[in-house]
């Protein structure tokens, strides 16, 4: 009997004990959910200057209680991050870094920046026709658009190098002709065009002179007078002749002729500078024309060829006198 109640007492004893548990709360909790690892996607990015993107976290396991995280930059010059969302600053490297509030885990994202590109929308030049002379140089300035194109590298070539050629728009005239200069831009191979004409190179004429300054001549005589322009490589060499007067002498193409007796100057004029040398020439009688004043007898008119005169028995062939 004295078993029995003391086992009875120990079942009370215990059914108060959990009661008593029960009522103040005395349970025993599970333990929390903490956090193994995070990770971020992607773990790699490029953007653009001015670009954003945004980063995804997880955080494992899924159902740990705490996923609270915070974000850092190595660099907020470069690439800057809030609530995951990164923004490209300038160009350059930088590691975006998330930090777990719960066991302080992390992952990595590397972010390359690059400089922001303006494209090429098109390209002039300075002059779209110009004329040139053979030797002359010029140099051509091409202007690329807009203004902030991030690559203005251009190119440049002609039409044909015999005619003109064209270094980083230095234009050089070679020989006479015509020759399209075009500059081409790198990006976008954009296009602009000059249209060059070479003119053949002119050595103006600097004088003149004549082989001979003066002459003397009998009626009827001929003589050819030689002009010598120079300088000797001078472009235009042509020149006109003229008589002071053309009854005593006259002249063609340097070819004087003796008309009758007295003085003339003959006259070459360059076409180019209007330079002047002159010939002072005399003519004379012909002799053979000596008037006879006894019955006023012109022996260089008396008869014809082959009409012989014997002054001293003033014979005459054609009849006695």
């Amino acid at each position: 009997m004295e078993m029995t109640f003391k086992s009875a007492m120990k079942n009370v004893s215990v059914i108060l004990t959990c009661i008593w548990m029960t009522l103040t709360g005395c349970t025993k909790e599970p333990a929390p959910i903490t956090v193994n690892s995070v990770t971020l996607s992607p773990t790699a990015m490029t953007l653009a200057e001015g670009e954003s993107q945004t980063l995804t976290a997880t955080i494992a396991p899924s159902n740990a209680e705490n996923k609270n995280v915070t974000w850092s930059t190595s660099d907020a010059a470069i690439a800057t991050v809030s609530n995951g969302k990164v923004t490209a600053v300038k160009a350059g490297k930088a590691t975006i870094t998330v930090t777990t509030e719960d066991g302080a885990k992390t992952a990595k994202c590397e972010v390359t920046v690059n400089a922001k590109t303006f494209p090429v929308t098109g390209v002039s030049l300075d002059k779209t026709a110009h004329e040139m002379t053979e030797g002359e140089e010029i140099t051509l300035t091409a202007t690329v658009n807009p203004e902030n194109a991030t690559n203005k590298n251009v190119t440049w070539s002609t039409s044909d190098a015999a005619i003109a050629t064209v270094t980083n728009g230095k234009v050089t005239a070679v020989k006479a002709g015509k020759a399209t200069i075009t500059v081409t831009t790198e990006d976008g191979a954009k296009t602009a065009k000059c249209e060059v004409t070479v003119m053949a190179k002119t050595f103006p004429v600097t004088g003149v002179s004549l082989d001979k300054t003066a002459h003397e001549m009998t009626e009827g005589e001929e003589i050819t007078l030689t002009a010598t322009v120079n300088p000797d490589n001078a472009t235009n060499k042509n020149v006109t002749w003229t008589s002071s007067n053309t009854e005593v002498a006259t002249v063609s193409n340097g070819k004087v002729t003796a008309v009758k007796a007295g003085k003339a100057t003959i006259t070459v004029t360059t076409e180019d500078g209007g330079k002047t040398a002159t010939c002072e020439v005399t003519v004379k009688a012909n002799s053979i024309s000596t008037e006879v004043d006894d019955g006023n007898l012109n022996y260089g008119e008396a008869g014809g060829a082959g009409d012989n005169i014997d002054e001293e028995n003033d014979i005459y062939d054609g009849g006695s006198f």
